[in-house]
């Protein structure tokens, strides 16, 4: 019986592998050696997940060239007005070959004449109307005209002091 506890935790404790810790323990048991191995089981469930791992620091963007984590105004290599992963570099590659023999270069040439003006665009389409102004200050009075002249009566004869209805000289209906 002691024989039956301790190989196998010899074994174990050894590090063999499943196959020789079985492989040994079957030969043990049945008193035979074992010469190939079964049909394949079935799988066995799924275990349960494992607890969540710690999370990690935040990595730097491509474009952080002081890696300072803050978008400053020299990383904007492209010179877009945003720093963002236009703005990456890699590292500068290997220069060129050489051109082929036959002459240099030559001179920069003279600034071409500056061209004619483009036409005039059409005219866009009229605002709405504005709003009223505020009403201005009143004007000093006028002043007074001239006196007109004296009327007739109104019996067409001129006299202020008649006592007529204006039909006549009689009294009034």
């Amino acid at each position: 019986m002691k024989r039956s506890i301790i190989l196998p935790l010899v074994l174990l404790l050894t590090g063999c592998g499943t196959d020789g810790l079985l492989g040994g323990l079957a030969g043990y048991y049945v008193g035979t050696t074992q010469t190939d191995d079964g049909a394949a089981g079935t799988d066995g469930a799924a275990g349960t997940d494992g607890d969540p791992g710690t999370v990690g620091i935040a990595g730097l963007n491509c474009w952080d060239t002081n890696m300072d984590g803050v978008a400053d105004e020299d990383e904007d290599v492209n010179e877009d007005g945003f720093v963002d992963v236009w703005d990456c570099r890699g590292l500068d590659g290997a220069d060129g070959a050489d051109a082929p023999p036959g002459g240099e270069q030559g001179p920069v040439g003279p600034v071409g004449p500056e061209g004619p003006s483009g036409a005039d665009g059409i005219d866009g389409i009229d605002g709405p109307p504005g709003r009223n102004g505020s009403n201005g200050t009143n004007g000093q009075d006028g002043s007074d005209g001239v006196d007109g002249s004296d009327g007739d009566d109104a019996d067409g004869h001129g006299r202020p002091d008649d006592p007529g209805n204006g039909r006549g000289n009689g009294p009034p209906n």
